[in-house]
């Protein structure tokens, strides 16, 4: 037999070889066809009746499972849910930022002041004396100014007062219980003989700080001419 030969008969094995391949991987395919065809669509998954149980008869068995591709699997639930929030902070972290909330020298508060040293009134600051210790206190004019923060004094209405999802009833608590406290001391300063100006820190943004200022120093004329 020739090279020619040998390398003849090689080919046709070869190419044999290929058709008997091909024809086995069609049959295999066609079978898996056939087999999906039979099986009803999400056969793997099949969960136990318990499932739709709210009380399951043994308290220690759960009460969703599944079995999926043969073996058994338990179906997250959904924890109680509670009005409290997971803190993101721990407890050390917590008690720092809320001790960097100020109660006095605010922003709001700071605007005030320089506007009224600017127009030449003076005055004292956290009277300790007087009820509710006024952030702003001009004994010449008898009248003291309370600069309050939206959220913490219950500002009604105002778009800076919103109660918290979290701990609502907590906040609500808290705040009622400042404007509480707001009222009671404008009471006894008023029966000391003092007028009260309170403004809000939304009375002092979008626009509005010159024409609260000026009021209040309208406020302060017309007092002390009254004094007089």
């Amino acid at each position: 037999m020739t090279s020619n030969d040998r390398h003849t008969v090689t080919q046709t094995d070869f190419m044999d070889g290929l058709i008997r391949l091909d024809q086995q991987c069609n049959r295999t395919r066609t079978t898996d066809r056939e087999e999906k065809r039979k099986s009803p669509r999400f056969a793997f998954l099949k969960i136990s009746t318990s499932a739709h149980c709210t009380h399951p008869a043994n308290p220690s068995e759960p009460t969703l499972q599944a079995k999926v591709c043969g073996k058994s699997a338990i179906l997250p639930t959904h924890p109680k849910r509670t009005n409290e929030m997971t803190d993101v902070h721990d407890k050390k972290t917590r008690s720092y930022n809320m001790s960097q909330i100020r109660a006095k020298n605010t922003k709001p508060e700071m605007t005030v002041r320089k506007y009224l040293f600017g127009q030449g009134f003076r005055y004292r600051l956290h009277e300790k004396k007087l009820p509710g210790k006024p952030d702003i206190v001009l004994p010449k004019y008898n009248v003291v100014i309370f600069v309050h923060g939206c959220f913490w004094h219950g500002h009604d209405g105002c778009k800076y007062f919103v109660m918290p999802k979290t701990r609502t009833e907590w906040w609500l608590n808290k705040i009622n219980r400042n404007k509480k406290l707001d009222s009671e001391n404008l009471k006894k300063l008023k029966a000391e003989g003092w007028k009260v100006i309170s403004i809000f820190e939304c009375d002092l943004k979008n626009g509005k700080t010159e024409k609260t200022l000026k009021n209040i120093v309208k406020q302060l004329e017309a007092n002390g001419n009254t004094n007089n």
